[in-house]
């Protein structure tokens, strides 16, 4: 919901706090799509490839590595 309002600091802060309970890949990546929105691409790009590495089949991750700049 946060992410949705663009309200991106609430969003990294409630990502952050899922991905302490649990690493989960989709955590990473919602969370390399907030930075990605907020410019910091090499900051994305490290959890797009923090998705990847905990799960190799975790097609997001690697779909959005091709996409950012």
């Amino acid at each position: 919901v946060a992410y949705q309002a663009q309200d991106f600091k609430t969003a990294e802060e409630k990502i952050r706090k899922a991905i302490e309970f649990k690493a989960q890949p989709h955590f990473y990546n919602n969370l390399g799509n907030v930075l990605s929105d907020q410019n910091q691409n090499d900051k994305a790009r490290e959890m797009y490839q923090s998705a990847v590495r905990l799960n190799p089949s975790f097609s997001g991750g690697y779909n959005n590595l091709g996409n950012i700049s």
